[in-house]
């Protein structure tokens, strides 16, 4: 057993609350759980054979089992795929980043040029942490639906793809996608749903935190725009 009795109530009320069945200040515990009303409830039913039994696919091995098993890790970011190569990959990039020359120093006259609102480059490093959710090169679904062309379309409009409650509040209400308002969402997900569109406590299935940094989240606009031609 890997998980505490807590921590099993918790992954239970998360992936509840991703399917709006319950609030995000629920307290799941055992005195409430059977309270919760799933939206197939009633096509459930207890079976009345009482001679009914499970069906057996297998023997069960009960014997040569590892005496105990240790946890030896936890993933300390659970929403993003895993670079290539892991922690030596990362160290051996900053190893080579510190050993680099440093670069000279641009012409006075590049200097005066303006710098752009957001790197595409570094906005494509960052989108890493949606790819498990949203495509950028192609219009399909994930769990989250296709981010191709998002941006100044309306909330809520990708075809095939069932919106939260709260999304289709914001298709009724018109919401665009506006730098300012993409920004203002990747930064506080549920702030925004609450705030701009108005939905009970900010509900919305999707469970990223949102970006704390603002040139990254300057950089994933750019990237996006880049992505979808614009």
């Amino acid at each position: 057993q890997t998980l505490t009795d807590d921590e099993v109530y918790a992954l239970t009320a998360f992936l509840l609350n991703m399917n709006d069945v319950i609030d995000s200040d629920f307290v799941l515990d055992a005195s409430t759980i059977g309270k919760v009303e799933m939206p197939n409830g009633d096509k459930f039913f207890e079976d009345p054979r009482p001679d009914a039994q499970p069906v057996k696919v297998a023997d069960l091995c009960m014997k040569d089992c590892k005496p105990e098993v240790k946890v030896i890790g936890r993933a300390k970011i659970i929403d993003v795929t895993p670079d290539k190569g892991g922690a030596k990959a990362k160290a051996a990039a900053k190893a080579a980043e510190a050993s680099a020359p440093a670069a000279e120093a641009a012409p006075a006259a590049a200097q005066v040029a303006a710098a752009p609102a957001g790197d595409p480059e570094a906005g494509k490093k960052v989108f890493r942490k949606c790819m498990a959710c949203h495509n950028i090169d192609k219009a399909k679904n994930k769990i989250g639906p296709s981010l191709q062309g998002v941006m100044g379309r309306t909330a809520g409009t990708v075809d095939g793809f069932k919106y939260s409650n709260a999304f289709q509040a914001a298709k009724d209400q018109g919401l665009k996608w506006t730098d300012d308002n993409l920004a203002a969402f990747v930064a506080k997900p549920k702030d925004f749903v609450k705030d701009k569109i108005g939905a009970d406590k900010g509900r919305t299935r999707m469970a990223f935190a949102g970006l704390r940094k603002e040139k990254e989240i300057e950089d994933l606009i750019a990237y996006i725009k880049e992505a979808s031609g614009e």
